[in-house]
């Protein structure tokens, strides 16, 4: 028994707002993979990291994201916060 997943990739033609993408799909887990996330799958490679999904709606909404990078805007910013010890100086004055 082995402890690797071994997908057997297809190449499926997937309609994105009227433009057909070339997609992968693994036969073994019916998941579908990004190709944009990481094309080696394209080629019929074993993925390091991507992103895989279970139905072809998901997939068209990621590819679908690329394009607007929202992963990006979503990044947590970084708070600032006041030394208590400088606001009370503050409040005492």
């Amino acid at each position: 028994m082995s402890t690797r997943w071994l997908p057997k990739w297809k190449i499926l033609k997937v309609n994105v707002k009227g433009k057909d993408v070339d997609v992968c799909y693994d036969d073994n887990l019916k998941i579908y993979a990004c190709p944009k996330c990481n094309p080696i799958c394209l080629q019929g490679g074993i993925p390091d990291y991507s992103t895989y999904f279970y139905n072809k709606e998901d997939l068209i909404n990621h590819l679908i994201a690329h394009k607007y990078s929202l992963w990006l805007k979503k990044r947590p910013t970084e708070v600032i916060e006041e030394d208590e010890d400088k606001v009370e100086e503050n409040e005492e004055d």
